[in-house]
């Protein structure tokens, strides 16, 4: 659910995947480029899967506003656990655990990395701390940004959604939404200079056609577990 350029990556990019889950966003980068790949999860259980990897580098933590241990509130739906309270949001909460948390620039520093040919933002709530926290100069290393908003859950205001985008616009970086927030790709045209026929085809032409298949592809899902429930309801 990550629409990136494919055609700007090659073997020697350098892809940070944050909201890594169990890896397949990861594996299927480094299938497809054999990239060096980065993977960050805080979720402790899906942590130690993780650590079994062998094709991409794993780290263990939460990104957030300071360093230091950080509560991770663990909800019932694995992907919706998050550093931000469950309270507002419609998942259950089941537990709360303590994990390391990270500011992103410094997680930066220490991996060695002083550029990135795509970055994965997934972190339910988390995108704020990224923000907030990072400075323009390490934004305008990144080449795209392939983001998911949670302002549809609670975990981030609109108004929050609304000021990282303008933020990153008044850097350079040209919006191109997926499914509304909830998939977003900011392309940094200083650094991949697109032709300005190409943004418009990407956003007003691949945009609603992939947004309108997405959305299409959802109601089928929903459909086949509609009559799978029915047939179990009635065996």
């Amino acid at each position: 659910d990550h629409t990136f350029l494919y055609r700007t990556l090659n073997s020697s990019s350098i892809v940070v995947d944050l909201g890594a889950y169990k890896g397949e966003f990861s594996n299927r980068i480094h299938d497809l480029f054999g990239c060096q790949c980065i993977a960050v999860e805080a979720n402790p259980d899906l942590a130690e899967k993780l650590r079994e990897k062998d094709s991409f580098k794993f780290h263990h933590f939460a990104i957030a506003s300071k360093r230091g241990p950080i509560q991770f509130h663990v909800a019932n739906n694995l992907l919706a656990s998050s550093t931000r309270d469950l309270a507002p949001s419609p998942f259950e909460h089941t537990a709360t655990v303590e994990v390391p948390g990270i500011k992103f620039e410094e997680f930066l520093k220490e991996c060695g990395i002083d550029r990135i040919d795509l970055l994965k933002v997934d972190i339910e709530g988390a995108e704020l701390d990224l923000f907030n926290t990072t400075s323009d100069e390490t934004l305008l290393a990144i080449s795209q940004i392939a983001v998911e908003f949670h302002d549809f859950c609670s975990f981030i205001t609109p108004g929050d959604t609304e000021r990282i985008s303008r933020r990153l616009m008044r850097l350079g970086f040209y919006p191109v939404p997926f499914m509304g927030n909830e998939n977003t790709l900011f392309i940094n045209q200083r650094k991949l200079k697109l032709s300005a026929i190409r943004m418009f085809l990407l956003r007003y032409i691949l945009s609603p056609i992939r947004t309108a298949k997405r959305v299409l592809d959802r109601g089928r899902l929903r459909v086949l577990f509609f009559f799978r429930d029915r047939r179990r309801l009635h065996s």
